[in-house]
């Protein structure tokens, strides 16, 4: 990353300002600062913007010049709320414990604590629905950001979950967006019958009733639903105990095997040997100076062999194929590590590009 800044040139400022007078969307998240983002008044063009080190963009002004753009500035100022003076709104990248700040910044959480918080009390009318929130003076649209009272555009609100209010005109153009995605994609929509797992402890992490009879992983457990207008019931696994005294007696063959069972792995063996495996050379950038395995916080040496996940962080194999038994994510970023309803599709294309590269250095 090139020198830091202090102050913001002119031309920086400049882009802020674009940023700030420009109304943008959220039409899609990629990840905890990655995002999708659609101008108002270029409906048809869909822009990649990334926080990082370096921040990314797919305009054509950051393409060109390698600096922040105003898609850029309206995520740090708009969505992270960042002051246009802060030292993280003027540099060109952040530092892993900057994008830390940044996502544990006290002037957005107190909003998810709020959210979250209420969602425990949410309150239902009399057509099975969940009941609208009132809106505060603070209280924002999720897609452009924009205070809801300001602007004082019609708003709609999810009626099926949480209750939170949206502007009407973001909601048509996320959903137009969706839709785009559905026809380009090559995981199939069906309707799925049966009830819908969630897991309690890993976000985002659904399984319907095929899939969790045959895969989930053990070590937490699940809330279920039959329909998205019902509430959430936590999943009791039925277990029948036999009073039988032959049933209670403990074969010791059995009890060995028991003991010795391997540990259960919260992604499929053949899923956790598709991703790439790389024995540490010399000359390998993993033996630079300050650059260590984030679980047990040793360096990388020659000989070692390191796993990459699908986003792109290396750990020790040994360290994260033990992360893996518990966790289906990236200890460093949360990224969904495995997600049974389109890893079938998506690892043939994947695992050529992946094992190839792989087989390549260990050769």
């Amino acid at each position: 990353m090139s020198r830091r800044r202090v102050s913001a040139s002119p031309e920086l400022s400049w882009r802020q300002d674009q940023a700030l007078g420009t109304t943008m969307r959220i039409v899609r998240e990629l990840g905890p600062t990655a995002f999708v983002l659609q101008e108002e008044d270029q409906r048809a063009a869909e822009l990649r913007v990334s926080l990082g080190n370096p921040h990314s963009c797919s305009c054509s002004v950051f393409l060109k010049e390698k600096d922040l753009c105003k898609h850029i500035c309206w995520l740090l100022l708009k969505k992270f709320k960042l002051p246009r003076d802060h030292e993280y709104a003027l540099q060109i990248g952040l530092l892993e414990r900057e994008i830390n700040y940044l996502l544990q910044n006290p002037q957005v959480v107190p909003q998810v604590k709020i959210i979250a918080h209420s969602v425990k009390k949410l309150i239902t009318v009399d057509d099975g629905y969940v009941k609208q929130k009132s809106i505060d003076n603070e209280d924002i649209c999720p897609v452009c950001q924009d205070m809801l009272l300001k602007k004082m555009l019609p708003v709609t609100y999810c009626r099926f979950s949480c209750g939170n209010n949206i502007h009407i005109v973001c909601m048509k153009i996320w959903i137009d967006h969706q839709r785009d995605l559905e026809k380009n994609s090559l995981v199939k929509v069906l309707p799925i019958e049966g009830n819908c797992y969630k897991c309690t402890e890993c976000s985002n992490y659904h399984l319907c009733h095929g899939c969790f009879q045959s895969f989930c992983h053990q070590s937490h457990t699940f809330a279920f639903r039959e329909k998205r207008n019902q509430r959430w019931k936590s999943f009791e696994p039925k277990v029948q105990l036999s009073t039988t005294e032959e049933n209670l007696k403990i074969n010791p063959e059995e009890k060995f095997k028991e003991e010795n069972k391997e540990p259960f792995s919260c992604i499929p063996q053949q899923v956790l040997n598709s991703m790439p495996n790389i024995v540490i050379r010399k000359g390998s950038p993993l033996l630079d100076p300050g650059l260590q395995c984030r679980l047990c916080l040793k360096i990388f040496c020659l000989g070692q062999v390191s796993r990459t996940l699908p986003c792109n962080h290396k750990f020790h194999r040994k360290c994260i194929d033990r992360w893996l038994q518990k966790e289906n994510a990236c200890p460093i970023d949360d990224h969904v590590v495995y997600n049974p309803l389109t890893w079938e599709t998506a690892t043939s294309k994947d695992k050529d590009e992946q094992v190839g590269p792989s087989a390549a250095r260990l050769n």
